[in-house]
């Protein structure tokens, strides 16, 4: 049987072949790593991701307000020509960093050789992408959460710059919704990328209220909450309570750096090694007059 030593040196091996140091992921890998990380999320696979190759980039995205088409009439040119518009916004990564302590004993017990890298790699970037996308929901950089506080996320950025609804006297969920999509600009209201995001338990409280049910069995035992009015409810344990969202999916913006980071810390009189990642995102919306946010402002 291999010592704890003769395993952790493998292990060290593996780590210096594949150059770690607190040096960069070779790119191909790190677009890998963000990826795969991506499709392991509920939200982040709907939205625009960009994976940024600088430290700040904007977000381009072509607007047409309200109707544009014109009759035309020989000769004369019509008096509105329509408008078109850049709707630009900036996305400004922000390092952020995940460590993994492994054990000697982990390592001996769990790990084999040089596949020891590729489990950790997978490991973090499932760790890394859920808890991106619960930083893209609710990152307050004024919240006295250190995780929290990295970014400002949707929510908050759609409150303050977004259609926002004050849900303060309406009394059911159906109430609600119907106010929210009327929230949206008639230019936006109708897209077929349009979602409602609510939490877990505010869905479960719309199925009660409409007692829905598909083929005899209900939405809630299925899994699934029923669309409203054509526009399909995404529902997450992630999102605040008593906040609902509309818009166009890839109105969010997720944006990441290629740049992934992984080093590693040793502690040989811990008998541990310390994986650390490093990777800078940001999170924004593309179109702030395209995202409806409702909530009780009564209660803030």
């Amino acid at each position: 049987m291999r010592t704890d030593q003769a395993i952790y040196q493998e292990v060290l091996l593996a780590i210096t072949q594949e150059g770690i140091g607190g040096n960069e992921m070779p790119v191909a890998k790190a677009r890998e790593f963000i990826i795969h990380g991506i499709n392991e999320t509920k939200l982040l696979p709907l939205v625009q991701v960009k994976i940024m190759t600088s430290e700040k980039e904007d977000i381009d995205r072509l607007t047409m307000a309200g109707r544009q088409t014109r009759k035309p009439s020989e000769g004369v040119a019509p008096d509105d020509e329509g408008t078109v518009t850049w709707a630009k916004q900036q996305l400004s990564s922000e390092e952020c960093i995940l460590a993994i302590p492994i054990t000697f004993r982990a390592i001996k017990r769990n790990l084999e050789g040089k596949s020891v890298l590729d489990t950790i790699d997978n490991l973090a970037m499932k760790r890394f992408a859920l808890d991106n996308e619960d930083l893209a929901i609710n990152g307050d950089t004024e919240s006295g959460d250190p995780f929290l506080s990295q970014n400002d996320g949707w929510v908050k950025i759609g409150k303050s710059v977004g259609q926002s609804l004050n849900t303060n006297g309406l009394t059911t969920y159906q109430a609600i919704l119907d106010a929210l999509i009327m929230k949206l600009p008639e230019a936006y209201r109708d897209s077929d990328q349009n979602i409602i995001i609510m939490n877990d338990a505010d869905a479960q409280g719309l199925i009660n209220e409409l007692g829905a049910r598909v083929d005899g069995v209900s939405w809630l035992v299925q899994g699934k909450v029923p669309p409203w009015k054509g526009r399909p409810i995404l529902s997450m344990a992630k999102w605040p309570v008593g906040v609902y969202a509309f818009t166009p999916s890839t109105n969010l913006a997720y944006g990441i750096e290629q740049r992934i980071e992984k080093g590693v810390d040793r502690y040989e009189r811990a008998r541990k090694l310390d994986m650390v990642y490093t990777c800078y995102q940001d999170m924004g919306v593309a179109v702030p007059e395209a995202i409806a946010i409702g909530w009780d402002q009564g209660a803030e």
